[in-house]
């Protein structure tokens, strides 16, 4: 019923708004912008990964898969409040889809951002759920899990974030958020996550710079304790990203990893800490190179890999991750169509043939 009554009042107040890319706005000068779109998937796997609405890895056993779904549909609102004295101008954002579990026709919301803001000119405060701060960029393919646990780091979690223009083409953001809001870690088993019980924030930091025209980098760390019946675990992060608007329409992007205990950034194939109490080693990232034809095709290729540190990961746990992708989208004013092609890849302690996965995953969405 809780969850009904959401719905409705969300689809309520979209209601009122007449097209995407208008607002409402009150007596007193603040707006709502309302946004979102209807997505429908069609996936067919050869092999079953992990979950085949929300893949991160292949499993073992299960050969061809057929799943349908429009969890991904999403209904947002961005808010302005105005200026508030000298102080600044105050905001923010709140977005649903329905990849919250529930059965497949009763899909339960999730909510993706829910935040609020104060821009100061050149620095902003930042208080609520949004993304990580650390790896910014995310692979055109999958997505709703974004090639986690292959390659590409970073998720939403509460955080508070103060973010500052240093100079001009040179910016700085330090954010602390809650541990464990992905992985949910509870080693002890004392219905207290992990990272809560350490009784302290995850940090993360990251300084970007727009270096020559269209190229720009970005170099972020993050560190993060969890307590476990007394035993304290630690989180280390540095990674690197950068985007290069090339000639003729076309860009690279990607990003590196390295660091240790990354399963709450959705790295190291979802393993953290193995059965000896060492946090498991992790690298990877990802690479894109994308282009256009015309202004309606839009088509980006690119190789993501996730690879724990051999010797550390538990027996029978997974060895490394990778996915080779081609993906295509054409769009018609509100209305477009996808197209991933995924061959997926994940290696697996005590079994002999790498898993693999060919994974078509065609979609349609309209916009509003």
């Amino acid at each position: 019923m809780k969850h009904f009554m959401f719905v409705l009042l969300v689809l309520s107040m979209l209601a009122t708004a007449p097209v995407q890319g208008q607002s409402t706005t009150s007596k007193g000068g603040s707006t709502i912008d309302f946004y979102g779109f209807i997505r429908t998937d069609f996936i067919i796997d050869s092999q079953r990964p992990n979950s085949a609405q929300s893949p991160q890895w292949i499993v073992d056993g299960t050969e061809d898969n057929f799943t349908l779904h429009p969890r991904l549909t999403r209904f947002g609102m961005n808010y302005n409040g105005g200026e508030v004295g000298d102080l600044g101008t105050i905001g923010g954002k709140l977005e649903i889809d329905f990849q919250n579990g529930g059965s497949d026709s009763r899909a339960r919301p999730r909510y993706r951002h829910a935040y609020m803001t104060l821009d100061m000119g050149d620095a902003q405060l930042l208080i609520g759920q949004t993304w990580d701060l650390v790896s910014p960029l995310y692979p055109a393919a999958n997505s709703d899990t974004l090639m986690w646990n292959t390659g590409n780091l970073g998720d939403r979690r509460t955080q508070i974030r103060y973010s500052r223009s240093l100079s001009d083409g040179l910016d700085f953001a330090v954010a602390a958020g809650l541990t464990g809001a992905v992985d949910q870690k509870d080693r002890d088993g004392n219905n207290i996550k992990d990272g809560e019980e350490a009784g302290m924030p995850g940090l993360q930091a990251r300084l970007g710079a727009s270096l020559i025209d269209g190229l720009s980098l970005g170099i972020s760390v993050a560190s993060a304790e969890e307590k476990s019946a007394g035993d304290t675990f630690d989180t280390e992060l540095f990674a690197i990203d950068f985007q290069y608007a090339l000639a003729d329409n076309w860009t690279i992007k990607g990003e590196a990893f390295s660091g240790s205990n990354l399963s709450d950034f959705r790295g190291g194939i979802a393993q953290g800490i193995n059965v000896g109490g060492e946090e498991i080693e992790t690298e990877g990232g990802w690479i894109q190179v994308g282009t256009s034809f015309g202004d309606n095709w839009n088509t980006y290729v690119g190789y993501t890999m996730d690879d724990p540190d051999d010797a550390m990961v538990n027996a029978g746990g997974r060895l490394e991750n990778s996915a080779l992708y081609l993906t295509n989208k054409w769009g018609w004013g509100a209305y477009s169509v996808g197209l991933d092609l995924i061959q997926w890849t994940t290696t697996q302690d005590g079994i002999a043939e790498d898993l693999e996965d060919n994974r078509i995953n065609l979609y349609f969405t309209y916009k509003f």
